[in-house]
This record gives C-alpha cells, structure tokens and sequence, in this order.
C-alpha cells in the first residue's frame, strides 16, 4: 500500500514536472513581450518628445510618407494575425492537423508584410529620405526598422515551428501558443506605429 501510494506521489510530481516544462515557452514569451513593450514605449516617447520640440513635424522638404501602400500592408498583417488566430482556435479543438492549412496561409501573409515593407524602405530612400538627413527620418527607420526586425525574428520562430510539425503533444501546443503570442504582439502594435508614424507624425506639436 505505501509502495503504491510512493508510485502514484512520484508519477504526480513527474507530471507536474512535464507541465512546468511545457508551459515553459509561454511564461518565457509573455516575459519577452512585456519587455519589449517597455522598449517600444521608450521610443515612442522620445518620438513625441522630439516631435513636440521640433518646428516642423515632418520637415515639409522631405518626402511624403506612401500612407496608402502602408494601409494597405497593415490590413495585410492584420489579416496574417487573423489566420494564426484561427490556426490557434483549430488546434485547440485538436482537428486532425487541420490548423496547419490557417498557419501556412498566416505564415505567407506574414512574409508579404515584410517584403512589401522592405520595398517601401528603398522607395523611400531614392526619393530622398535618407536615415541622417533629419532627425525625422532617423525615427521613421528606427521605429519601422524595430517593427521589422521583430517581424523577421517572430517569423523565424513560426517557421521553426512550422517545420517541427504537427503540436500533438503538449509541448508542441505550448511552442505554438508561446509563437502565437509573439505574432499577436507584432501585429497588435503595427496599428499604433502606423498611426503614429504614418497618420499624425505631429501628433505631439
């Protein structure tokens, strides 16, 4: 009898143990994101600092940022945040694997994002917008170039798990769910650098 109840004691704490594991790259990920926050949230406010101090916020000599093309990128990476959502909604229901098809598509989406904002960059530096002509520009590529980096860098950890395959345990849930944490914190902030950058640069003045 104590011998079964020794088994079934160290079965539980060889379990909880798992768990602990498991979670793992969740608890890591929202420490990750919150951390970034705080870097983000330092340079939007040196943004609004400089801004609020500057005369003019763009200078009007510089050229115009492609608010339409950026728009339409962002509805592009809204809609890659749709599909991971989904992807995330179909693995729960543990349907067969079904959720890769909703992660690939989230995947590509994603891709477009970056590729389209990297040809934004070159279009934007042969009209003359270079990184330390202003202060303004200096900002513009820090902010977006932060974004980016962190796009590339979420991409690269969905793909890696992407190409581990299917989550049918569950540390292959928690690694997708961490992942999707992170896609939904590069998401979720490009709508307030957009709006900042892009929309009302002078928001501050």
């Amino acid at each position: 009898m104590g011998a079964a109840a020794e088994i079934s004691t160290t079965e539980a704490h060889v379990a909880t143990h798992v768990a602990r594991r498991a979670s793992s790259p969740v608890v890591a990920m929202v420490l990750f994101t919150i951390a970034e926050s705080m870097f983000f949230g330092a340079i939007i406010s040196a943004y609004l600092v400089t801004s609020a101090n500057a005369e003019a916020w763009p200078p009007a000599h510089l050229p115009t940022l492609p608010i339409g093309v950026s728009a339409f990128n962002a509805i592009i990476l809204l809609l890659s945040g749709i599909f991971v959502a989904f992807a995330g909604r179909v693995e729960r229901r543990e349907e067969k694997n079904h959720h890769r098809k909703f992660f690939a598509v989230g995947l590509v989406l994603g891709i477009c994002f970056l590729l389209f904002q990297g040809s934004e960059w070159i279009r934007m530096l042969e009209a003359g917008l270079a990184f330390v002509s202003e202060t303004y520009a200096s900002f513009f590529y820090l902010i977006v170039g932060a974004h980016g980096i962190h796009v590339l860098g979420a991409l690269a950890y969905l793909g890696f798990i992407f190409a581990r395959g299917p989550a049918n345990d569950a540390a292959g849930r928690e690694l997708f769910r961490s992942g999707r944490i992170f896609w939904y914190f590069v998401v979720g902030l490009w709508p307030i650098l957009y709006g900042l950058v892009y929309l009302y640069p002078g928001l501050a003045q």
